[in-house]
Formats: C-alpha cells, structure tokens, sequence
C-alpha cells in the first residue's frame, strides 16, 4: 500500500524497532502512562492531592458510578447527562465506559505524548489499535473487549441489573437514536431508536432467530463467566445493588478503591470539590485524519500550562467513506476541575486562568485547533467555555 517513498520511509522507520523485548516495554511504558497519568501543578510545595479525573485507570472507576445503563454506555449519552444537570459539578458529572475503552485504543495505537518516550511516529506507521477501521487486526482487540465486558458485567452486579430485562434504554436519549447512514446495527433506517430488542446481526441462535441484547444481559444464559480480574477488589462477589441495605454505591466501591482519590466526587453525603466543568466543543473530526486526543490546558499565574483534561477520539482514517461520521462530526468533552487545583493556578494574586485546547494528532504533533472552526459573523466561536 502506498507509494514507494511510503513504502522506504516505513522499512527506515521499522530498522529502527527490530529488538522485540524493547518494543514491548515501549507498548507497557506508554499505556502505564495512559493508565496512570496525572495532573501536577508545577509550583504546589505542598504536592496537593487533587481529584483524579484524569487517569484511565481512575475512569474505569468513575465509569461505574453511571447511574443507568444508557449514561454508561456511550459518551454521547454520558454528555447529554451532564448537560441536563446543569451548574451543579456535584450532581452530574459522570463517565461512560465508552471513555476509558477509547482511551486504551489510542495507548495500544501509538499515540503518546512527548517525553514520555521517542517512538519518533511517522505518519502512517502507528498500530492498528488506534482507528476504527483496522483495530480489529490487531490480537489486542480482542483482549481489550473481554475486559470492557468484564467492566460492564462489574457494573451489572454493583447496580444489581444482571437478570434478562433488567437493562433499560432511556427511549430517545442522545446515543440512542440511529443517525443518517448509521451502520451499526444494519438494516435500520436512520432515525430508528435503539433499544434492546434491536437484533444483533449477524449472530443466531440455534434455532435462527436473532441474539437480541435482552438474550445478552445475563452472561451465564451464555454459558460464561469472569473469574477474579483487577476492579473485583473494588466489588466483592456477590454483591449487588439490591442486596446492600442503606449503602450508596459509593459505600460499596471506596473501600476496595486503594486511592480515595480516584472516586472524590461521587460520594452523596459530603461536598464536591469539583469547583467548575469546562466544556471543549466546536471541534470537528473532518479537520483531522483519523483519531487524536483533545488535550486542555491551563495557562496559570506564572504562564506556564499544565494539562487537566485529556479525552481521546476514536474515530476513522478516512470520515468520507462514513455517511454515518458525516452526521457526527462535531466532538465535545468535558473536565471538572477541583478548587484547589483553580487556587493554585490563580496563586497568590488570583490571577486570571487561561484555558487552552490543543489536538493531539496521529502524527505526534500537539497544535491548537484554529483552522476550519465556525465561525459567527466573522468571529471565531470559543472552543472551551463554563458547563
């Protein structure tokens, strides 16, 4: 594929990662990242505890706090959520599994960030995990989606909701209705609301008839189950929602959770500290081939930036051939940010915070969006406001 300048430049790039063993430290090195990356505000002596919204790792959490399964599911739908809940930071915000699922196909991709190692990308040279089109190719895939099962089934059992029936789809809701030339599931006309009857083509049942979601709710109807995997210290087995008399869902996860961190937020009976939600919209896919990440920035008192908020976007090498990407073009993501980390920005003279996108592209570069955003009579329109 490609021409022979393509071909030449892939042979000089792939010389330089012959030692299998390195190769696979560089992979762990750059997920471990991704898993446990942070956010550290440069001149803070006192190396401040700060909510942890940041990390993967803390998102597979956070995810399974989503109060019902179609705010779990999706990030249109966790979105729409927030949204809908308005200025209260206490209240609403939430993370679709679909997030931290996103983000390990972007680490296992090849995307990274500067200084964490030189993989030195060339364009073209990243790993099949990292686009819509060909993750399936990569072995990996299919390791991630058990555990992204696994995640559902934990989820399941915290919100009691693993008997056939027990899932329910908010009819309508953002994520939930079928686009114009949506492909997934197929045979649909656009605007069709999903629910969980929807058949699941191509899968039979013995006797022909279509898996259905419903058919897919209790995996021992399957004939499977999960033996003991990372987030079960956070659930014990066996539980479930409608077994824990007077407990928050949040009684049940914080005491497996090894860094409280993690989790500050979602606990009902104390205060949030969460004192703001930056919202990043007015991106769009068309302008970027493939997937990327939106990375915000805080510019503080002294100028420097610090990152707050990543949100990686799985997307398509090539939007044209998608009719359904057409219609689903615009991005947004949105970032709590805790009042001590806003203090500490400010510093002594509670100065203004500058907030600043950039897009992290499948190249390695990390520039700020400014072309092809919309504009209103002439005037750029903001890409990052307050929730």
């Amino acid at each position: 594929m490609g021409t022979d300048a393509d071909r030449e430049e892939t042979r000089v790039h792939n010389a330089r990662f012959t030692d299998q063993a390195q190769n696979t430290q560089i992979l762990n090195d750059n997920v471990t990242q991704w898993l446990k990356g942070t956010v550290v505000i440069p001149d803070d002596p006192e190396h401040t505890r700060r909510p942890d919204t940041y990390s993967v790792q803390a998102r597979y959490l956070r995810c399974l706090f989503a109060p019902n399964y179609t705010v779990f599911s999706n990030t249109a739908s966790q979105n729409q959520w927030i949204k809908d809940r308005g200025q209260d930071p206490s209240s609403h915000y939430v993370v679709s599994l679909e997030s931290p699922h996103n983000a390990i196909h972007l680490a296992v991709g090849g995307f990274y960030q500067a200084g964490v190692y030189n993989a030195a990308p060339i364009r073209g040279a990243n790993g099949d995990m990292g686009d819509n089109e060909t993750a399936g190719f990569d072995p990996i895939f299919y390791f991630h989606h058990c555990f992204i099962d696994y995640t559902f089934a934990i989820w399941q059992r915290l919100w009691g909701r693993t008997q056939r029936g027990s899932l329910e789809i908010i009819n309508g809701y953002p994520g939930t209705v079928l686009g114009e030339g949506e492909g997934q599931p197929p045979k649909f006309p656009p605007g069709t609301h999903v629910d969980l009857s929807i058949p699941l083509y191509p899968f039979k049942k013995t006797n022909g008839a279509d898996y259905t979601s419903i058919d897919a709710t209790d995996i021992s109807e399957l004939g499977y189950s999960y033996g003991v995997g990372s987030l079960d210290p956070v659930i014990p087995r066996g539980i479930e929602l409608s077994e824990r008399t007077g407990k928050t869902i949040f009684d049940t996860i914080s005491h497996g959770v090894d860094d409280p961190m993690k989790i500050i937020g979602h606990d009902p009976s104390v205060p949030t500290p969460f004192a703001v939600i930056k919202k990043v919209h007015n991106i769009s896919r068309a302008q970027y081939d493939s997937s990327f990440v939106i990375r915000l920035y805080a510019r503080g008192h002294n100028g420097e930036e610090v990152e707050v908020g990543r949100e990686a976007i799985l997307s398509r090498w090539n939007l044209k051939g998608c009719a359904n990407c057409q219609n689903n073009l615009n991005v947004e993501t949105f970032v709590p940010i805790d009042s001590e980390t806003l203090k500490r920005l400010a510093g002594p003279g509670k100065a203004e915070v500058a907030w600043v996108v950039k897009v992290h592209t499948r190249d390695g570069t990390i520039h700020e969006p400014l072309a092809g955003i919309p504009t209103r009579g002439g005037e750029r329109v903001p890409i990052v406001s307050d929730l």
